[in-house]
């Protein structure tokens, strides 16, 4: 290994196995395939949201312990939530439910010190006051 590599780590990444960082690698991964769909995705088309959803639950599988990951797939099911829902009982209400409301756990629970440009504390407030208000039907 190079020295060089080696003075740039942070000191963290000394104390990490390689196995976590195979599934970190395999999280940014798949949030790099996800980011090019990320725009269509919050449009009106559901096949595009489907996709984005699915890789961004992917990234999730790789790596459980991403926050941001996590706070991607909540914002995602807030779109489906506010906007794709059919009027109709979809059977996919309650899957998505649970995913979201485990997600903002997460998220409010494990926020980072140091979030990323993309996430905010007060957003995924606001997310779970969304959540509250559309799947509990509570009125805050």
């Amino acid at each position: 290994m190079n020295w060089w590599n080696i003075l740039k780590r942070d000191v963290g990444e000394f104390f990490t196995t390689d196995r976590t960082r195979k599934e970190r690698r395999q999280c940014e991964f798949h949030l790099r395939v996800a980011e090019p769909l990320r725009e269509a995705a919050f449009g009106q088309d559901e096949a595009i949201w489907r996709e984005y959803y699915e890789e961004v639950g992917r990234a999730i599988a790789a790596n459980p312990n991403s926050v941001e990951a996590r706070y991607l797939r909540s914002q995602a099911a807030q779109h489906w939530f506010e906007t794709l829902r059919p009027a109709k009982p979809d059977p996919l209400f309650r899957d998505l439910e649970r995913a979201w409301d485990r997600d903002l756990q997460f998220i409010l629970t494990h926020f980072p010190d140091r979030p990323s440009e993309t996430m905010t504390l007060k957003e995924a407030r606001d997310m779970r006051t969304t959540y509250d208000r559309i799947c509990r039907g509570i009125r805050i």
